[in-house]
């Protein structure tokens, strides 16, 4: 279960709107993960922390060391070096972007 929290009554409309249009149009993916919702965090750990196994700290770190998202993605053979993701893990992470993107 997601909790959301939204900046008042029209953000809440809104989200809900979307969440009707993504259905409507079978484009709603369901998530295996929870959508980090906190509101300090940088838009790019966002999404990484959506991957499967990348913890908050895991995307931290991927950023630290490749500076960008979209350096981090280009890069993604190699996160394997980043502590507690393993080979097997890399594999499963790249198995969900290439489903995700069909």
């Amino acid at each position: 279960m997601a909790t959301y929290v939204t900046d008042g009554n029209l953000s809440t409309v809104e989200l809900i709107g979307e969440f009707v249009r993504l259905l409507t149009e079978n484009k709603f993916n369901i998530l295996r993960r929870p959508i980090m919702l906190e509101p300090d965090v940088e838009p790019e750990v966002k999404v990484l922390c959506a991957f499967p196994y990348v913890s908050k700290v895991m995307a931290i770190e991927i950023l630290e060391k490749y500076g960008t998202l979209a350096d981090a993605l280009q890069h993604i053979d190699e996160w394997s070096e980043i502590k507690r993701l393993t080979d097997k893990r890399v594999a499963e992470i790249k198995d969900a972007l290439k489903r995700e993107w069909r």
